[in-house]
């Protein structure tokens, strides 16, 4: 929004602002740019990445992580992070493969054996 409302032919970051305020529509207009501008900086972080140098890695992988940071906060709908349910770990295949090798997992019951 800054770089946007920086412009001489632009209005003020603050009546853009209070317009999104007054107005739904304007107000959706502004929220669906917003998303298709994340959309743009995650494709960007591919090139971010491919150009990482040994040099220069950590300076790449801090810009990639601030974009994505953005888009989870401007697009959490599309790039936000998942809460994982509390039991998901126990569900998982790997978890009950493990618990099967330690013998804590339940067995099927064979239709003989009841």
């Amino acid at each position: 929004m800054g770089q946007a409302c920086a412009q001489a032919d632009c209005p003020s970051k603050t009546a853009v602002y209070a317009r999104m305020a007054a107005d739904n529509d304007f107000r959706t207009t502004i929220a669906r740019a917003r998303e298709a501008q994340q959309h743009a900086m995650i494709d960007d972080t591919i090139d971010l990445a491919d150009s990482a140098t040994p040099e220069n890695w950590q300076v790449v992988r801090l810009r990639i992580w601030a974009r994505q940071w953005r888009a989870a906060k401007l697009a959490p709908k599309v790039y936000g992070t998942v809460a994982e349910p509390a039991n998901a770990a126990e569900a998982s295949p790997l978890a009950l493969l493990l618990q099967q090798m330690q013998g804590k997992a339940l067995q099927p019951v064979a239709d003989g054996d009841t």
